[in-house]
Order: C-alpha cells, then sequence, then structure tokens
C-alpha cells in the first residue's frame, strides 16, 4: 500500500529524496500540526504522514544527515499548507511541490549545494553552519568507528593470546586450533 502526504497528495517512492514523517501523538504538537495542515482529526490515522516538503529547512536536524529526521518541537509551514489545501479543488493551478519549494529545500548532500544556495549572507551562513555541522557529527562518527576498530582489534589480539596459549598447554590439538583460528579469519573478513 503506497503511503501518500495527507497535506499534497505526493506518494513515497525510492527515488525520491522526500522524506515522510509521522503526525505526533502528543497531544498539543499534534494539534498544532493539523492546525497548520487545515486537518481535522478524524482524517487522521495511525499510519498517516506529511512530507517534507512541507516544513522549513531549519525544521531538520542535521546531525543525522543525509537522513532527514524532524526537531523535536517542529510543526509544518502553515503558509504552504494553507495554499495546498485552498488551491486543492483544482490540481491544474497547483505548483509542482518540487519547484514551489526548490529554493526552500536542504540540498541532500554536501556536493548537491549551488551558488544560489549561498546567495544571501542569511543562506550562506544557515549553510555554512550546516556543513561545520555536518563535518563535527562526520568527525564524531569517524572518532567512533576508530575506537570501535582499536577495541576490535585488542579482542582479536587478545583471542589469539588465548588460543595460542591453550595450544601451548596441550589443551587444544592443532587442527582445532587451526580450524580456530580460520573461523576468525572468516569472520573478521565477512
Amino acid at each position: 500500500m503506497p503511503i501518500n502526504c495527507l497535506v499534497c497528495g505526493e506518494v513515497r517512492n525510492n527515488k525520491s529524496i522526500i522524506s515522510f514523517h509521522r503526525i505526533p501523538k502528543e497531544q498539543v504538537l499534534r494539534k498544532k500540526w493539523l492546525t497548520a495542515c487545515r486537518l481535522e482529526e478524524h482524517c487522521i490515522k495511525t499510519n498517516s504522514v506529511i512530507c517534507s516538503k512541507h516544513f522549513r529547512i531549519d525544521d531538520f536536524d542535521e546531525t543525522y544527515w543525509p537522513q532527514r529526521r524532524l526537531k523535536l518541537y517542529a510543526v509544518p509551514a502553515p503558509s504552504f499548507s494553507s495554499f495546498i489545501r485552498e488551491t486543492q479543488e483544482s490540481p491544474s493551478s497547483l505548483p509542482s511541490c518540487s519547484n514551489a519549494l526548490e529554493m526552500l529545500r536542504s540540498p541532500r548532500y554536501v556536493g548537491d549545494f549551488k551558488a544560489e544556495h549561498f546567495a544571501t549572507p542569511k543562506r550562506a551562513k544557515r549553510r555554512l553552519s550546516m556543513l561545520t555541522d555536518v563535518i563535527e557529527s562526520q568527525r564524531k562518527k569517524i572518532r567512533a568507528l576508530q575506537t570501535q576498530n582499536h577495541r576490535m582489534q585488542k579482542r582479536i589480539k587478545s583471542f589469539r593470546e588465548l588460543l595460542k596459549d591453550l595450544r601451548e598447554k596441550q589443551i587444544l590439538n592443532e587442527y582445532a586450533y587451526e580450524e580456530i583460528l580460520d573461523l576468525l579469519y572468516h569472520l573478521i573478513i565477512c
């Protein structure tokens, strides 16, 4: 069953960079979302979603980049949502969401930035801030992976020393020793 945006009807597909966000269960935030999108409670189902086109760039938490996660108290932009609802009767007058929000959407990858994303000082500052956050996030991930790798190397080394010690004490025969090392080798590679 396809997932559709409640506001504009955008359909989720694998090729799209649009993310879909469930309507929150917390009542105060839920009411804000429904008001901003001009929706009524009886229209909402448990799997109802709103697409990322209806949120501002600042509503997304870029620390999870390239995933598009909403900040905790993000609310859809009411102006665009109301425009969609008012023009829903005449879809021909409705511009495609991708064109209408081209300048509002944040590029998905660092390489997708263009000159117009830095056209004004405010945009440049916002993009630069986002990029520094992305870089810092990536550095943290790299450090965590390096630490994890170092710990794994230490575990492998101690495991090999244990196997060697068991073989020297003749608790483990040569065949079992070779089989365990071979298994360990395949686990490390795969």
